[in-house]
């Protein structure tokens, strides 16, 4: 494992972002970058238009590094917490602002948390699969849906996803041949959901 790079691009709010860094390893190339303000409630129920534009200079970044990778962060893009009177509470505004034509091809995945809770979503838009992973912690989701077949999550609508709330939990990760494969396990270690991942694309039941 080699380290790419590790570092903070901007220093004036670098009381408001977290560190980031690459890693890669073997064929596939994973990035890890904590690039959301994990501190900041109004990046997430608002759009804020002075870090908006700083991550999506990050996202577009991603496009130099060429070799497919992951992108790990602390808050989803694209989730669900809630549905409250037909409308969508889990996306994260400053984010999707960010993201909207920025992230290049080349990300497979984004490994969130935040969320306490399991999700795996498969977007009908040509978009990273996304994996929350957040069954751990000391508050668990009460309301997040356990399908979220045909949501729409603010600016992404979702083809396929599974939910896993009110369990504590972990998830494992597994490499396969020409996919990686997550289960979400409760703490005594029973399986309680099953994705495979190909590509840009995740299934889950």
């Amino acid at each position: 494992m080699r380290r790419v790079w590790q570092g903070n691009l901007w220093p004036r709010a670098a009381t408001r972002l977290k560190g980031y860094f690459c890693l890669a390893r073997g064929a596939e190339q994973r990035i890890s970058r904590i690039i959301d303000g994990a501190n900041s409630v109004t990046v997430e129920r608002t759009l804020d238009g002075t870090l908006a534009p700083l991550f999506k200079e990050q996202f577009a970044g991603l496009a130099k590094l060429e070799e497919s990778l992951w992108i790990a962060m602390h808050k989803p893009i694209y989730a669900s917490a809630r549905i409250k009177d037909g409308v969508n509470e889990g996306d994260n505004k400053t984010l999707a602002e960010a993201a909207r034509g920025a992230i290049p091809p080349n990300p497979r995945v984004l490994l969130s948390g935040h969320m306490h809770a399991f999700q795996g979503i498969d977007y009908v838009q040509d978009f990273p699969a996304q994996v929350v992973a957040g069954t751990g912690g000391d508050a668990l989701e009460a309301y997040a849906p356990r399908r979220l077949n045909g949501l729409a999550l603010g600016g992404a609508a979702v083809d396929k996803g599974i939910g896993v709330t009110g369990v504590f939990g972990f998830a494992l990760l597994e490499r396969g041949v020409g996919e990686w494969s997550l289960i979400e396990f409760d703490t005594p270690g029973k399986p309680l959901a099953l994705c495979h991942r190909r590509g840009r694309k995740i299934a889950c039941d």
